[in-house]
């Protein structure tokens, strides 16, 4: 519960946030966003401390805040979006897995008007080298838009069929159910 961390909450964010050493940061941000009941208003201290660490030079570090980013996006997509320019910059970046979190978060915390961008980038080339759970990941993210932008649904149905045929997962049964779930959903 939020309320009896209320002092671990004080020390990490008056603290661990501004520790020099990136590792402290980060394992800080990792438990604020960890905190059960924790609301966005408690989060965005996290969140801001991450987000300088989007531009690292070390694949590790951004696939890290990235991770969390994305998990916090579900929860508390309003904490998240003041950092929307530096997530958005990690959509191309050169590693798979980094930019498939990234498009994913900016799906979460974007309006209605980026979705059709982010899943052209998706497409493709992109999709077929996603891992399986990547690829799942991607498809949970879909689950999210299309409830929370039903007019979006033809758009990420045409999406979710790609996928659904794509021949890259043939042998992955249960990501084409969950591909069929949230067509569904």
């Amino acid at each position: 519960d939020f309320q009896n961390s209320l002092e671990l909450y004080k020390f990490l964010t008056t603290s661990m946030l501004n520790h020099p050493t990136d590792t402290v940061v980060l394992e800080a941000a990792q438990l604020i966003c960890s905190l059960r009941n924790v609301t966005a208003k408690e989060v965005v201290p996290a969140v801001l401390a991450l987000g300088p660490f989007l531009g690292s030079h070390k694949p590790t570090i951004r696939y890290m805040c990235i991770s969390l980013l994305n998990k916090v996006s579900a929860q508390h997509p309003s904490a998240v979006a003041p950092i929307s320019s530096e997530i958005e910059a990690l959509v191309t970046d050169h590693n798979r897995s980094i930019s498939t979190l990234a498009i994913t978060t900016m799906l979460k915390i974007g309006n209605e008007f980026s979705i059709d961008r982010l899943l052209r980038q998706l497409t493709g080339p992109m999709m077929a080298d996603m891992s399986d759970e990547s690829r799942s990941v991607v498809i949970d993210s879909m689950r999210v838009i299309a409830g929370k932008y039903p007019s979006k649904y033809p758009i990420i149905l045409d999406f979710l069929l790609a996928a659904l045929r794509s021949d890259s997962s043939s042998n992955d049964i249960a990501g084409k159910n969950t591909v069929i779930e949230t067509m569904v959903y």
